[in-house]
């Protein structure tokens, strides 16, 4: 079994790639660049992935981070794509992905601060 730690940084590491994707890119852009979206849309099913191989007990210390609805959120742009509305996922780009960057940091740093120092600290300084 892969360790738990992993799966924060996977997360953490598709966070920072949407983020670097969608960099000075506006909403114009992204409605009609298909590789932008392909791109994010494809680290948005790696970070519910990831989120489903989050343990119970890492999840009870985060239970406001909506580990089921991310990986909910990855089912319907793997299973149920064409229902997914280019918006929806420009809005979750722009609000839930920056938060859930700083929740899993601070995960990291709780239960493993090593491996959390290569990412910085989840409140912008060096930790």
């Amino acid at each position: 079994m892969r360790p738990g730690e992993l799966y924060r940084v996977d997360i953490v590491k598709a966070v920072r790639s949407i983020a670097a994707f969608l960099e000075g890119a506006e909403e114009t852009r992204w409605l009609s660049d298909e590789q932008l979206q392909s791109a994010v849309q494809w680290k948005l099913m790696n970070i519910g992935e990831a989120a489903s191989g989050i343990s119970e007990a890492t999840r009870t210390r985060r239970p406001d981070v909506p580990w089921k609805r991310i990986h909910g959120f990855r089912n319907v742009l793997a299973h149920a794509y064409f229902s997914v509305g280019l918006d929806a996922v420009w809005t979750t780009c722009n609000t839930s992905i920056p938060a859930l960057e700083k929740d899993v940091l601070d995960l990291l740093w709780l239960m493993d601060p090593d491996r959390a120092r290569r990412f910085g600290s989840p409140h912008g300084d060096l930790g």
